[in-house]
């Protein structure tokens, strides 16, 4: 069996189930306009969280296909929409990094005048 008919499988078995799992067909069929899908993936997502930083809203979804398990996060501000992939595999590196970070910026303390945001 190849990867083409596994996935058709688990589409099938997905839709049989109550369709838990969605099926891309073209440019962000698996979440509206937000993000990109490929014809043969079956996308489940496993957690969804966002949250709002000045102008910008971030999203963060846990998400697994075929091909694996991931954290996509997106960014959109003014309409546009960038997103980054890390697979699970990396999830603990990549926090420990963004720990690091944020422990600089606390050291580095308050940022210039320019920098301040009055909310």
């Amino acid at each position: 069996m190849n990867e083409r008919q596994l996935s058709a499988g688990a589409q099938q078995q997905s839709n049989a189930v109550g369709g838990a799992a969605q099926s891309g067909v073209g440019p962000g069929a698996d979440r509206g306009a937000r993000g990109r899908a490929d014809v043969n993936s079956v996308v489940r997502e496993l957690f969804s969280g966002e949250t709002r930083v000045e102008r910008k809203r971030f999203f963060f979804d846990l998400r697994e296909n075929t091909r694996g398990r991931f954290l996509r996060i997106m960014e959109e501000v003014g309409g546009r929409k960038d997103a980054v992939m890390i697979p699970a595999t990396g999830l603990e590196r990549f926090m420990d990094v963004l720990e690091r970070t944020i422990q600089a910026n606390i050291d580095a303390g308050p940022p210039p005048a320019a920098e301040r945001q009055i909310e």
